[in-house]
């Protein structure tokens, strides 16, 4: 090589040294700085042999921590560890807030006043009001519903939405024993006989918990299928819900646009062209296409909301603790399990099934369940208070929207319009530390994953997708100084939430800062895109409080435009009431581009 070569080689890799280094702190910053900058991710778009070859240099011993050094250093990661250094708070490991007892006992009273409501409508509600007027039964809405899912299977552009589909006669006793009830006049209430599908990261009885890649079922699990359901599942099952499927994901959870190697890439229903977003995609895209008008789904950085946003649905990211969990379900201390509906009203339905504390009697089937033991009652109270929010103060976040794309823009202040016009009051608000907080989040659900995926790493790491290993050799080179100095922040930013809410109900932003993006003809890192479509999500997770994404206008093209209001802890039924007053505001959608439900519509319609 000479010395002139190994010269050259010295010195790219002392450069690259330099530039990897762990930045010292040699200033702290003002925690409560409210000039707000923005700045946009830096890393390269990836595909084909660069994707190859980034793969294999992350996970090389000597280069693969130098690269992934320059990539932290590049994107302000030791911003977290400045800030923390800052922040004179203790570390705040779970976003776990209680609700004081003035606060359950006003829960209690909201309840109480809408106990004798009817049923809040929309989808969910329009199928069972046709099953107690026998115009259809649950029995022909669950064969439509599987013609529906094997015709979305066909073209050059299969939907996939589904992963695995139930087997036919189990799904179809289901659907009888229902279609009986209904009769008998024995109906067990709001969800009997309804369909919704199960995203594949959620245990259901008999079918193998994938998690989106092609191997976790087999070393997870003692045999190849979970021996019994998630509690949130069975609590949908006691309902009389027909489990119609596992739904496809994101691979672990560990992106934002639903791309899938293994399984295929499930289509956005509005623009087939277009990815549905992640991870929940396949739970997303089966409800945008009208194959079921609602489906489990999970958020650890927006995976409810995002993909829910893309595919014109209504996604609801729970507060913490709220629904039960499972520790296989890799949520960590960001994630939850949520409901996306058709409409906020099935969303509502859903969510009034699926949360709540675990009893004494599930904890003792359910042994690894867990949820908040003290919260306050689940209810959807004032949800059809939708002419008049005058009660409402909405606080916006200018600054921050501001970053989105101009359609995401205009599209939240059109609705925020629409808010005002019915006595809602605006009120402008500040977040110090919002960038930062996003790299805290990522620190720690990067972190928590990277230890749920070690047993893995050197057995199937080539069995994850190029995307994948990328991913979890940048988490695997955070450190424990990182991940607690990111708790730090937590803390900070959970204060911080505690004041604001103490002045508005709800904070509004646009869902993702862009429209559904193209599918790539390849597998592709494109860390850019991610944190584009991820970008207003993640403070929720990290705070623990509740959110919701609901349609509120179109692309030219079609593509939903959809915004996000966040609420302080256990507030649910207030964002569910605003999805609700937004459907009323908005002009009417066109319909997606691959709609699947004619057939149960004709079934609703029928004499």
């Amino acid at each position: 090589m000479g010395w002139l070569g190994a010269a050259l080689i010295t010195a790219i890799f002392a450069g690259l040294y330099f530039k990897a280094a762990e930045p010292s702190i040699t200033r702290l910053p003002d925690p409560f700085e409210q000039a707000f900058v923005w700045e946009e991710v830096v890393a390269p778009k990836l595909s084909g042999p660069a994707l190859k070859a980034a793969a294999l240099l992350v996970s090389l011993p000597i280069v693969g921590p130098l690269l992934v050094g320059v990539l932290k250093n590049d994107n302000g990661v030791a911003h977290v560890r400045s800030l923390a250094a800052a922040l004179d708070v203790t570390p705040l490991y779970y976003p776990l807030v209680e609700p004081n007892d003035s606060e359950l006992e006003q829960h209690l009273r909201m309840a109480a006043s809408d106990a004798s409501r009817p049923p809040l409508g929309g989808r969910v509600a329009a199928l069972t009001a046709a099953y107690a007027s026998r115009r259809t039964t649950p029995t022909h809405v669950a064969a439509a519903t599987v013609a529906a899912v094997e015709a979305s299977e066909q073209g050059e552009r299969p939907l996939l939405a589904l992963i695995a589909l139930d087997a036919p006669s189990r799904l179809m006793r289901s659907a009888a024993a229902s279609t009986v009830r209904w009769a008998e006049g024995r109906a067990l209430g709001a969800l009997d006989g309804v369909p919704f599908v199960v995203k594949d990261q959620v245990d259901v009885e008999g079918y193998a918990t994938l998690t989106g890649t092609s191997f976790l079922h087999r070393v997870k699990q003692r045999a190849s299928n979970a021996s019994k359901d998630a509690l949130p599942v069975a609590r949908l099952r006691r309902a009389g819900a027909l489990i119609v499927g596992k739904a496809a994901m994101h691979e672990i959870g560990i992106g934002t646009t639903g791309h899938n190697v293994h399984h295929g890439t499930p289509r956005n229903p509005y623009s087939d062209a277009s990815y549905p977003g992640g991870s929940s995609s396949g739970s997303a895209v089966a409800v945008g296409a009208g194959l079921v008008p609602m489906a489990i789904a999970a958020d650890g950085g927006g995976s409810v909301r995002i993909p829910a946003a893309l595919c014109g649905g209504v996604g609801l990211k729970v507060t913490y603790g709220r629904i039960p969990t499972n520790p296989s379900e890799l949520l960590g201390s960001v994630g939850v399990l949520g409901p996306i509906g058709a409409d906020a009203a099935s969303c509502a339905a859903m969510y009034l099934a699926m949360a709540g504390a675990v009893t004494e009697a599930e904890a003792a089937e359910f042994d690894q369940a867990e949820a908040a033991p003290r919260q306050p009652v689940v209810h959807a109270a004032g949800f059809d208070r939708t002419d008049d929010l005058a009660d409402v103060r909405i606080g916006v976040l200018s600054d921050f929207s501001a970053t989105a794309d101009a359609s995401m823009r205009q599209a939240t202040s059109a609705i925020l319009e629409g808010f005002a016009a019915r006595g809602a009051k605006l009120v402008n608000v500040s977040l110090s530390g919002l960038q930062t907080a996003a790299r805290a989040h990522s620190v720690t659900i990067l972190s928590e994953m990277a230890t749920e995926m070690d047993l893995f790493h050197s057995s199937h790491l080539n069995d994850f997708s190029l995307d994948t290993q990328i991913k979890l050799s940048l988490s695997r080179s955070l450190s424990a100084r990182e991940l607690l100095a990111a708790q730090k922040v937590r803390r900070h930013m959970v204060d911080q939430l505690k004041q604001i809410f103490a002045s508005v109900d709800v904070i509004a932003t646009p869902a993702t800062a862009t429209p559904a993006p193209p599918i790539e003809p390849e597998e592709a890192v494109d860390l850019v895109t991610t944190e584009k479509l991820m970008r207003f999500s993640t403070l929720a997770n990290f705070a623990g409080n509740p959110a919701i994404v609901f349609p509120v206008a179109q692309t030219d093209d079609g593509r939903p435009l959809s915004v996000m209001l966040s609420a302080a802890w256990w507030n649910e039924h207030v964002l569910l009431r605003m999805a609700h007053a937004a459907e009323k505001l908005r002009p009417p959608l066109q319909p997606p581009q691959r709609y699947h439900g004619a057939e149960i519509d004709g079934l609703l319609r029928a004499a």
